[in-house]
């Protein structure tokens, strides 16, 4: 193949492509720019130091519609760059490159201020919601304990001072949910607008379904552990408790899953409904079999909900059924096969008895 760092740029470039066309990799900015790395010598510092700043811009922005043409277009632009080099014209590349960062860093700031206001208004909801059941279960226990008082009062002057209190009680009571509800109405819409832009989930504030798919190019080339999670029996916790309560476990759940993998580089999405995926970059299967086992241990500790009636089981909580698949992703295409497998996993946990955790490993599935 002969010495590489003796060729010309035009020929490292399409060599670079080769390569990355073996490794079964798509041309994207970084793909390109960690190859060009290792081939060329000495590497031009400058301009290839812009391609890595631009590349991890477009990393942070990528749910952006607008910020992934810019991105096909500058990956179908580095390689024109490696070539017009050799007929010494580096430095509009360099320009080129350096237009595209002033561009795009306010707009990143943008991005990135629309994204953490998102984040604010679903913590400000879910603390409402907190807030509220916690006041309605306090008020409840109030109220319960005066209309005892009530029954018992041995004349109709203490029986007229209780209920007066039991009167002034719930008055108070209406006007602080109806300032609640008020509050949470106003947060809600805006959450509802800004969440189509920011291809998240409204309830839970991670991931929706489109926002991660957007993302799977992003996991080429890595080790990744796809799990694919939801919720036994929640059905039954709607149908009893509503579905106030079910939005509730919802929310609760995935601040809680969020804690525990918060060491971990991962993506959080919620699939529908109860169910959820999250992408392990760089973690072994073994590793997220044992932390899901761990989550399933810790749920009734870290999420609080009502008990429920489930005929023909002893079990009276939600629990997780968790279906794990693993491997090398080579491909964008490889995405479905990942969520397949995982997905049957899930599927199997279900069958042996809910509750429990199943993984495939995709050495095990090849083809």
């Amino acid at each position: 193949m002969g010495d590489l760092t003796s060729k010309k740029p035009s020929e490292l470039a399409a060599h670079t492509l080769r390569q990355l066309s073996r490794d079964g990799l798509p041309p994207t900015p970084w793909n390109y720019a960690e190859v060009y790395f290792q081939m060329e010598a000495p590497p031009r510092k400058e301009t290839l130091s812009d391609l890595l700043e631009v590349s991890s811009l477009f990393a942070q922005m990528e749910e952006d519609t607008w910020t992934l043409r810019q991105l096909e277009g500058l990956g179908r632009l580095i390689p024109r760059i490696h070539l017009l080099s050799d007929m010494e014209v580096g430095r509009e590349a360099h320009f080129i490159l350096k237009d595209i960062l002033t561009r795009n860093r306010n707009f990143l700031k943008e991005v990135l201020e629309d994204k953490k206001q998102f984040q604010k208004t679903v913590l400000f909801l879910n603390q409402m919601v907190s807030q509220i059941s916690g006041t309605l279960e306090n008020a409840s226990h109030k109220l319960e304990k005066n209309l005892e008082r009530l029954n018992h009062s041995k004349s109709l002057e203490e029986a007229r001072v209780t209920f007066l209190k039991l009167t002034e009680e719930s008055r108070d009571l209406l006007s602080t949910i109806k300032k609640m509800g008020s509050d949470i109405l106003t947060a809600n819409k805006q959450l509802m607008v800004s969440s189509i832009e920011a291809n998240l989930d409204p309830l839970t504030g991670i991931l929706n379904r489109r926002g991660l798919q957007r993302k799977q190019g992003s996991f080429v080339g890595k080790r990744v552990v796809f799990m694919v999670f939801d919720a036994d029996y929640f059905k039954s916790l709607n149908d009893q408790h509503g579905h106030a309560a079910g939005d509730l476990f919802l929310r609760q759940l995935v601040m809680f899953v969020s804690r525990q993998l918060e060491s971990m580089n991962f993506s959080f999405c919620r699939w529908g409904g109860d169910e959820f995926l999250v992408v392990f970059e760089g973690e072994s299967l073994e590793a997220i079999v044992e932390k899901a086992e761990s989550i399933q241990n810790n749920l009734e500790k870290g999420v609080l909900s009502p008990r429920i009636f489930i005929s023909g089981t002893k079990r009276d909580r939600v629990t997780l059924s968790i279906g794990l698949s693993g491997g090398d992703y080579l491909s964008i295409s490889d995405f479905e096969r990942f969520f397949s497998l995982a997905d049957k996993a899930l599927y199997q946990a279900k069958q042996d008895g809910r509750n429990l955790v199943r993984a495939i490993h995709l050495d095990d599935h090849p083809g």
